[in-house]
């Protein structure tokens, strides 16, 4: 029955990495053959996911599949808060990226990640204590592992959403001047359909942000009920992964967005 559970969880942490490729005609993402078997020599100093998973616990963590079938009959965000996040992300605040570096991320980009910024102050400001930037330090040198001892759950599932949603660098690394885009934003945006021709850009824009929120909140009780499942074993793992934004965008492609 573990082995099973395992492969289950191999198989749900797997398959986000699948298709990699945008049909132009559709808007979907399809399947290619690499050019080379050879993966990025970045890749050696992080191990996958699962593989990571796999080393530190001796049962699988839950699904986003189970998580999803939990979460999904829980309340959503309450209307007033809702509101608070959208206008947050709405009001035009510079973003900490130098836009002249990042010349691919323009200004629609900035309002979805002032948006997910927003929905950081409101979702966790109740729930986790903040972490001094020493431990964040310490935190990635250590390859996103933290004892339990070290944190508590609050904190690690607000951190591990940060991760998700920004980047490692933008959420843990030394203030050096240099600042990137969410990362983890981008690969959420990358998912979602294209826009139809029969809808204004405008009333595209809201749709998304909409559901950017909403996958935004969701996401923040995903990866509080995978930090829970960590708290009771001997480490936390914080890789952005864990509750993948991109996971969440393919799955709200499927069910149109």
């Amino acid at each position: 029955m573990l082995m099973l559970r395992w492969a289950d969880c191999a198989c749900d942490f797997v398959s986000i990495n699948g298709p990699n490729l945008r049909d132009q005609r559709t808007g979907q993402y399809v399947s290619a053959r690499r050019s080379t078997p050879t993966a990025p020599a970045s890749a050696a100093f992080r191990p996958h996911v699962f593989t990571m998973f796999n080393r530190l616990f001796d049962d699988p963590p839950p699904t986003l599949r189970d998580m999803t079938e939990d979460a999904r009959g829980q309340s959503e965000v309450p209307p007033d808060q809702a509101a608070t996040i959208i206008n947050g992300g709405a009001l035009h605040r510079p973003v900490e990226y130098s836009p002249g570096d990042w010349p691919h991320f323009d200004q629609g980009f900035a309002m979805y990640e002032r948006l997910v910024r927003s929905a950081w102050s409101q979702l966790f400001s109740r729930y986790a204590r903040r972490m001094e930037r020493e431990g964040r330090h310490r935190l990635l040198v250590h390859g996103l592992v933290a004892p339990t001892s070290a944190i508590d759950s609050a904190t690690a599932a607000e951190l591990g959403w940060a991760i998700s949603w920004l980047s490692p660098a933008q959420v843990l690394a030394p203030e050096t001047g240099f600042f990137t885009p969410a990362f983890g934003l981008a690969a959420w945006l990358a998912r979602i359909p294209l826009r139809p021709n029969s809808i204004h850009p405008q009333a595209w824009r809201e749709r998304v942000a909409r559901c950017l929120l909403d996958d935004l909140c969701f996401s923040a009780k995903l990866w509080r009920r995978m930090a829970a499942f960590m708290s009771t074993r001997r480490y936390y793992l914080l890789y952005g992964d864990a509750v993948s934004p991109t996971a969440l965008a393919i799955r709200r492609a499927k069910d149109s967005l």
